[in-house]
């Protein structure tokens, strides 16, 4: 039978000179098989570029409300709420109205995940004030197809809008944009 869930460990060192970031943290996220390996890997690439010390990956659900990420404050509400390749706005807007003065940021994996996104935005609320970041396709797919170990030591560098990520041996690069609002 076989395992609905894989479990990765990651040791992972995140520099984002943008932000002023330099963070090093171990991270166990799992990945269901039927998630793609590119979506996963967008869930990593999205906590490092969300990165705050308490940020974690949420387990993978078909719960369309769920963050794919997020943050807890010390009382229990959300302080960070990121959703990865979402199917509409609507989640985001709710996301926005029940999570006042949290991070609320949403990665892409590709421009036409970022296009059906933004085709059921009419009427939703509040976007203007949520972080979106769309990330290489290319780099995703190459992470996909390069990365067969379940564990790994993973440094990540942000450098204004390029990506770069070491894995062991392997060195991977690629860009990624990021903007407030979706204007």
């Amino acid at each position: 039978m076989p395992l609905d869930e894989i479990r990765y460990h990651f040791r992972i060192t995140v520099a984002d000179l943008v932000r002023g970031v330099e963070a090093q943290g171990h991270l166990v996220p799992l990945h269901h098989r039927e998630e793609t390996l590119e979506r996963f890997y967008l869930r990593v690439l999205a906590w490092a570029l969300f990165w705050t010390p308490d940020l974690q990956i949420a387990p993978p659900t078909h719960d369309p409300d769920a963050p794919s990420l997020f943050a807890d404050d010390p009382t229990g509400r959300k302080s960070a709420w990121i959703a990865v390749d979402p199917e509409d706005a609507s989640s985001i807007g709710h996301a926005l109205r029940h999570n006042r003065g949290a991070t609320v940021g949403v990665a892409f994996s590709d421009r036409a995940a970022l296009e059906r996104f933004l085709a059921t935005t009419r009427g939703v609320k509040g976007l203007e004030t949520a972080e979106f970041l769309l990330v290489d396709e290319a780099l995703l797919h190459e992470l996909a197809g390069a990365l067969d170990e379940r564990r790994y030591d993973l440094a990540i560098t942000v450098i204004e809008d390029h990506l770069y990520l070491q894995a062991g041996p392997r060195s991977f690069d690629g860009l990624f944009t990021r903007r407030r609002g979706i204007a």
